[in-house]
């Protein structure tokens, strides 16, 4: 998902980026011969990036950008029973 502002200015646009960069889940059997390392893992990544772009001439435009990412990770296990 992206969304653009150019300001009403012919030179100058700035942006907003949420981007999900990855996702998994897994999820195992009770009777998985690895059940003891993971039964069930979810995993989360995303990243939103604003931006800001300059046009210096007709053929050249400069932007920049910086990036925050957030990440989630759930690994549940089970406990051998003795």
């Amino acid at each position: 998902m992206a969304y653009v502002h150019d300001f009403d200015s012919d030179k100058w646009s700035a942006g907003i980026a949420l981007v999900p960069l990855s996702g998994a889940g897994l999820d195992y059997n009770d009777d998985w011969a690895g059940r003891f390392q993971a039964t069930k893992v979810d995993l989360t990544v995303m990243a939103i990036s604003p931006t800001l772009a300059y046009q210096v001439t007709d053929k050249l435009s400069l932007g920049a950008s910086v990036q925050a990412v957030y990440s989630n990770v759930n690994i549940h296990l089970a406990t051998p029973r003795l």
